[in-house]
């Protein structure tokens, strides 16, 4: 396989990090680039890709984008982040506590929850017309999964388990990716469990049964019985498992976007298109409902596209009596409204009430912090919150007034009885508000 570096940057700060710590650059930037320009990404948009893929080995800007930027990770290992903050050693300062981003130390469940953090973080961007955002956290996550089959033995394991599939991972090209269908894919990356700590993994014997592992970096703080980060990784090009690990990589990584696709789809189902047209940098068409930046307040307004003349359009904004041109890339689709509901409740923001929390008839007090249409969100004073049909909550006062005269015991049942909605009589389970716990 012949690596070129396919796009020059002006900015030298995106080609860090040894090559020792992933898939060689030249390589996330192929892998990159080709499965873009497969699903028909713009040259603008691919160099944004990859400059997020890159930019992924140096570590701190990744920790930074993904605790602090409205969609925490969940579970990061807090000592691991602790110690990439205070160690002297500025190899480890910089990377130790970011081996999530990378598969490494065996850290599967964070991994997958940077992953799903991420494509929530994708899908804001967007809404919020910051396409190069979204673009950087799309090559970050892409990333990712290249490193998961360079870093993991997701290779030796199935194709241990499965005739030809080494080869058939091997042989896959960026030019005939909806041609792979067939080609199983073994593990759900969004969703990684735990590694299993009793698989034992040494130089020259990878696991190729069991759970997945990983290898551990730098290569001198691996446990007993686990391995280092070289012993595992398929980064060099002349390995025994380096194409297969491309091959996976690819497949993936074009799973990924289409799943972002996905994503769009359900999030703008009238205008789809438009949307995914706008992420790839695709020219705006005419009559496209787009808002488009007005002014130099830089303020974005909605219109319709009257024209596109090159590498321009000619918007019509809401009215009717303001045009202007823009770059036609530049134009986001309208966002779509949301349908309301129609029905409305008699509680308002911070009523005292008590409510019941899964369809047990135990009631708990708290306080409503939102209503939408016929459901309201509750506060428990517990900490828990959920949301439940207004029919199932009473003001707190009612229910304590009951309690005064009898037990909770029986103002439980007696107040799970009353006013049910539909369907329920007859102890049909009714709208759950979530288990108390999960803080919905």
């Amino acid at each position: 396989m012949n690596y070129k570096l396919v796009f020059v940057f002006s900015t030298a700060s995106v080609l860090v990090q040894s090559s020792a710590y992933a898939f060689h650059g030249t390589t996330h930037q192929e892998i990159t680039a080709k499965v873009a320009g497969y699903l028909g990404y713009d040259d603008p948009q691919t160099k944004a890709l990859v400059a997020g893929n890159l930019g992924t080995d140096s570590g701190d800007w990744a920790v930074a984008k993904l605790r602090y930027e409205g969609t925490p990770v969940e579970n990061i290992d807090a000592k691991l982040w602790n110690q990439a903050k205070t160690t002297t050693d500025g190899a480890l300062k910089g990377l130790y506590g970011t081996n999530f981003l990378h598969f490494d130390h065996e850290s599967f469940a964070n991994g997958s929850a940077a992953l799903r953090a991420r494509l929530k973080l994708i899908m804001k961007a967007l809404a919020a017309g910051k396409r190069g955002d979204a673009l950087w956290y799309m090559g970050s996550s892409l990333h990712s999964i290249q490193d998961f089959f360079a870093h993991s033995n997701y290779v030796e394991k199935y194709s241990a388990a499965t005739a030809g599939y080494k080869q058939a991972l091997a042989t896959i090209t960026s030019t005939k990716l909806a041609n792979y269908s067939s080609v199983k894919r073994y593990e759900d990356l969004f969703e990684l469990k735990g590694a299993d700590p009793k698989v034992k993994c040494a130089a020259g014997a990878v696991p190729t049964k069991g759970a997945l592992t990983s290898g551990y970096w730098p290569d001198n703080v691996a446990a007993p019985g686990k391995c280092h980060h070289a012993d595992m990784a398929k980064d060099d090009l002349g390995g025994e498992y380096h194409k297969a690990a491309v091959g996976a990589a690819k497949l993936f990584c074009y799973d990924f976007l289409l799943s972002v696709e996905g994503k769009i789809k359900e999030a703008y189902p009238a205008n789809a298109q438009a949307w995914i047209n706008y992420l790839k940098g695709k020219t705006a068409r005419v009559g496209d409902a787009v808002d488009a930046r007005w002014g130099q307040a830089d303020v974005m307004r909605s219109g319709a596209v009257d024209a596109v003349y090159g590498r321009l359009a000619l918007v019509r904004l809401e009215g009717g009596k303001d045009i202007v041109w823009v770059e036609a890339t530049s134009t986001k689709p309208k966002t779509e409204a949301k349908p309301q509901p129609s029905e409305t409740n008699e509680f308002s923001k911070d009523d005292r009430v008590a409510a019941p929390y899964s369809t047990r008839a135990r009631f708990y007090p708290g306080k409503v912090t939102e209503k939408y249409g016929k459901l309201v969100r509750i506060q428990f004073d517990d900490g828990d919150r959920g949301w439940s049909t207004a029919s199932r909550v009473y003001p707190i006062a009612e229910y304590l007034s009951c309690v005064s005269k009898s037990t909770a015991q029986a103002c439980d049942q007696k107040f799970g009885l009353l006013n049910k909605p539909k369907g329920e009589e007859n102890g049909a389970s009714g709208p759950s508000i979530g288990d108390k716990g999960a803080n919905p």
